[in-house]
């Protein structure tokens, strides 16, 4: 995955570049039951500009691991025909994350900030986080699904920066349009919401929680009965940030699924970026 930014309403011309490689197992049991475990790997890229010259700085490292389970509520009337599919999927995440805060700032310059601000971009939180949500699926054509995937992921403390993040909220509404078992093509409008993270020793972050809106294309391939590939690429649409922040420009992203099972699920769960 790659997220490039922009500066939103800011003098500094500060930069963030994230580059992410995420490695996931997960295990289906059967009667729509399953669990799984991942960790993103990455490079973040850090600019900006002090009194007199510009500053890079890097971190890499590991994101947040998240243990996840997910049931399929659908098992419960049996998905044929068009009745719909209600994923439910919960994960913890680990503190094992760097967050962007971590980054050394060892310019003096009156311009160089003190601490990088809370951020959507980054390797990760650093800290116990608990999500929630649902996916729902509805065929209304043999070959055409609406989806809706609602999600909250809540922190349960401050990380080792003394930054509480702050509540995010996700929504969207996509179609699905899946022609042959090994082809798959998506279309998805979605939102983020954030409430204000918290400093240990300042108090309130006033640059930081907001409304973020994107689209986002993905297009699916079956390689083989085992073998899945996917390919996003998601585009802001709007941005309300409180205050000064560094916002997402654009994100490209890649996925390779491979299934043990001589029975895989269908293409649009199975391959998957999330």
């Amino acid at each position: 995955l790659y997220e490039g930014t922009q500066v939103v309403d800011s003098v500094s011309d500060e930069k963030i570049e994230v580059f992410t490689t995420t490695l996931s197992l997960r295990h289906n049991f059967g009667k729509g039951v399953s669990a799984g475990i991942s960790l993103p790997v990455g490079m973040l890229h850090y600019t900006y500009k002090d009194a007199v010259n510009e500053v890079n700085r890097r971190i890499s490292g590991l994101g947040d691991l998240t243990l996840s389970a997910r049931y399929e509520l659908g098992a419960l009337w049996a998905l044929q025909g068009y009745r719909p599919s209600v994923l439910a999927h919960f994960s913890l995440g680990l503190p094992s994350g760097t967050s962007l805060a971590t980054v050394d700032q060892s310019s003096e310059g009156p311009s160089a900030p003190s601490t990088a601000p809370p951020t959507l971009l980054g390797l990760g939180m650093g800290t116990y986080a608990g999500t929630f949500g649902l996916d729902i699926t509805q065929y209304v054509h043999s070959v055409v699904a609406l989806r809706i995937p609602l999600w909250a992921r809540v922190p349960f403390h401050e990380n080792t920066d003394r930054v509480f993040y702050g509540n995010r909220f996700g929504y969207g509404l996509g179609v699905l349009i899946v022609p042959t078992s090994w082809l798959m093509f998506a279309g998805e409008i979605n939102g983020r919401f954030a409430t204000r993270s918290e400093h240990g020793d300042k108090g309130e972050v006033q640059k930081s929680g907001g409304h973020w809106l994107a689209a986002e294309l993905h297009a699916a391939f079956r390689l083989s009965k085992r073998i899945s590939f996917l390919v996003r690429g998601r585009l802001p649409i709007a941005a309300k940030t409180n205050g000064r922040q560094l916002v997402e420009s654009f994100s490209v992203g890649t996925a390779l699924s491979i299934t043990f099972s001589e029975e895989s699920d269908n293409l649009e769960d199975e391959a998957r970026l999330d």
